[in-house]
């Protein structure tokens, strides 16, 4: 329900990681994170950019656990689980990440959790492959 992640684009690591080595300070370690958000907040955005809605809902833990051990037995019938108990251990861990050293020391600036799950979106209905090139105009070469 109220975990939290980080969710960041492979464009904006990349480009953190080019920041951090031109302008990092040597031996200091930087977090390239984006946005942390619960899965429930991701979701939403997910739905609000493919114009669709689910109905989603939180389970504690125990009953979570539970159900997915049920899945995980169904799935040797019928395939594979909805869910696993490593997914909903996983799931109920908070994993907040702060960029803010990386944002600080070297520019690191990775775009809204909002745009990027847009930009999936429209990938994924569009069934392209992936740019060859970061959306960031600054680190695109010649």
């Amino acid at each position: 329900g109220d975990a939290l992640a980080n969710y960041v684009s492979v464009e904006d690591v990349a480009d953190g990681l080019l920041r951090v080595a031109q302008l990092g300070r040597a031996g200091a370690g930087y977090a390239l994170g984006g946005q942390d958000a619960t899965l429930a907040q991701l979701l939403d955005m997910v739905a609000r950019s493919a114009g669709v809605r689910r109905t989603v809902f939180a389970l504690p833990r125990t009953p979570a656990r539970f159900l997915s051990q049920l899945s995980t037995l169904a799935a040797r019938i019928a395939g594979e689980p909805i869910i696993t108990p490593e997914w909903v251990d996983l799931l109920s861990l908070s994993w907040p990440v702060s960029s803010e050293h990386a944002r600080r020391d070297c520019g690191h600036q990775p775009r809204s959790l909002e745009d990027r799950v847009a930009e999936t979106v429209a990938w994924l209905r569009a069934g392209r492959p992936a740019p060859a090139h970061t959306s960031n105009p600054r680190w695109q070469s010649a």
